[in-house]
């Protein structure tokens, strides 16, 4: 890796190789991505197998009563960026990129990060800006020419580019395995075939929005609920998420265990 300027240090981070957690609900997931189209499945091997860690000094512009640079050691690495003081060995401050969708910009003086048009940073990352639409913005050391410091924050604009797509895919890549789980835990089942008339309870028209379900024109995902009723997924998902039972017959979409039916244990 290059150095973004004189005097700043620029080393690789080791990464760790560390096994997913698995949990017997991970094979059928895997059979259930279904919905995963091959862009989003191509989007997710590019981001994983594109993304490099990276590490450099920089000056990180404070903004309060007075409008001060200060030094401080950043590091990136997957998907997030930290940063401290020089010389301290834990990261006090980060943005983690996977919860915010977000902008980076260079210009001629300097970086700019910011949260993309209506979002904000997450209340969860650790840095004073969190919460707000204000903007990170970084420089390179000063005594860089203009040429060099030019191509120096065009390079670190890139680096961050990088771990921000990364933290984009990872972001769907955890609202896709969440929708999974939540189906699975459900009981929700695809249907693949529309074309082939209505469902066996003949609900041939979605009953939370009223539109077609089934026919050659149809296109919209089609889920089969455990008590065998249809839905649009798109309609019924935000519908569980409120609701613990079917619209229609009101059967709960999670059966009761052996304590809730009155079983003895």
């Amino acid at each position: 890796l290059s150095y973004i300027g004189p005097g700043c240090c620029n080393r690789v981070v080791p990464q760790v190789a560390m096994a997913e957690p698995q949990s017997p609900a991970v094979p059928r997931a895997r059979e259930a991505a279904w919905s995963m189209s091959s862009s989003t499945a191509s989007e997710f091997r590019h981001a994983l197998s594109d993304v490099e860690p990276w590490s450099a000094h920089l000056w990180k512009r404070c903004n309060g009563v007075f409008v001060r640079w200060t030094k401080r050691y950043f590091m990136l690495q997957d998907g997030v960026l930290q940063w401290a003081s020089p010389g301290e060995m834990v990261m006090h401050s980060s943005v983690d990129f996977s919860k915010t969708k977000c902008v980076v910009r260079a210009s001629d003086s300097a970086v700019t990060i910011q949260p993309a048009p209506g979002k904000k940073w997450h209340q969860t990352d650790k840095h004073r800006r969190a919460g707000s639409r204000l903007a990170i913005v970084l420089t390179v050391d000063g005594a860089v020419d203009c040429m060099g410091r030019a191509e120096s924050l065009e390079q670190l604009a890139r680096r961050l580019q990088e771990h921000i797509d990364y933290g984009r895919t990872m972001r769907q890549r955890r609202e896709h395995l969440d929708t999974l789980f939540t189906d699975l835990r459900l009981g929700f089942a695809p249907i693949l075939d529309l074309t082939d008339g209505a469902g066996e309870l003949g609900d041939a028209t979605c009953a939370i929005c009223c539109e077609d379900m089934f026919g050659p024109t149809c296109r919209a995902p089609v889920i089969q609920t455990r008590c065998g009723r249809h839905f649009h997924a798109a309609c019924v998902r935000p519908w569980a998420r409120q609701r613990a039972a079917c619209p229609l017959c009101r059967e709960p979409w999670v059966a009761p265990g052996p304590a809730a039916a009155g079983e003895d244990l």
